[in-house]
């Protein structure tokens, strides 16, 4: 089966514990914090809340009792804010952070990497589209930036509206495998998939076409259009294994 993180938001940081039991119950291996998505933490540019800090790290270190990894990311602040936000998380211990590639100045995303590395946090490299799909030069464009930068990572979520643009997100597949085949010691793992109705196939097709981790909603509910949950999930992921031959 393939590798999956549980997607969390709208909801309170009590209640991620409950998220990480469900993860581990599930055999899910990662699980995504949207910290933009949670109550107490959605106005913070930094996590300067002594006891929200303290909790935040009460749940990395349940996680590890669970052998689950966290994911942290902010989506939707300000640039400057999201930097810092995600900076005080890397202070204090989280295991991935996703931070957007096509938000930062270059020598931001580099330092930044750079930090993380030195304390032990790796870094997932990520352009997001809500509203349409990212072509597939771009796409190759910013692979290559990831593995510039020394990204752990790298991910691409943009927006299907029509059957074509599902299967060119396969294809947008096929041609980061093809490169990563080819000097796979330089370009990090990937996941490339589209959001929203017509999109929604493909969280389960690209593992078929080179990507290595699925992101599922959580009990709280989606954080993102076209997400299903984790035995929808498999159920589906079943059902294309035993139909085609890939």
């Amino acid at each position: 089966m393939p590798r999956l993180c549980l997607s969390v938001g709208n909801t309170t940081l009590d209640n991620i514990f409950s998220d990480i039991d469900y993860a581990n119950a599930k055999g899910v291996e990662f699980l995504e914090i949207r910290f933009d998505l949670i109550k107490e933490t959605a106005a913070l540019t930094v996590l300067n809340d002594h006891l929200i800090a303290k909790k935040i790290s009460k749940l990395i270190s349940y996680s590890n009792d669970n052998g689950i990894n966290i994911i942290g990311t902010k989506r939707g602040t300000e640039n400057s804010a999201r930097f810092g936000f995600l900076k005080s998380l890397v202070e204090i211990g989280i295991h991935f952070v996703d931070i957007e590639l096509d938000i930062l100045e270059r020598y931001l995303i580099k330092e930044f990497i750079l930090f993380a590395r030195s304390k032990n946090s790796k870094v997932i490299l990520s352009v997001h589209d809500n509203s349409k799909p990212i072509n597939l030069r771009d796409t190759i464009q910013y692979y290559i930036d990831s593995s510039f930068f020394g990204a752990d990572f790298f991910k691409i979520a943009d927006t299907a509206n029509s059957s074509e643009d599902a299967l060119n997100t396969l294809e947008k597949n096929q041609k980061l495998t093809k490169i990563k085949t080819e000097d796979s010691s330089t370009f990090p793992d990937f996941t490339v998939f589209s959001m929203g109705e017509k999109g929604k196939i493909t969280r389960v097709l690209s593992l078929f076409y080179g990507s290595s981790l699925a992101y599922c909603s959580s009990p709280s509910g989606i954080t993102a259009p076209g997400q299903i949950g984790v035995d929808e999930f498999r159920s589906e992921y079943l059902k294309v294994s035993g139909a085609y031959k890939f």
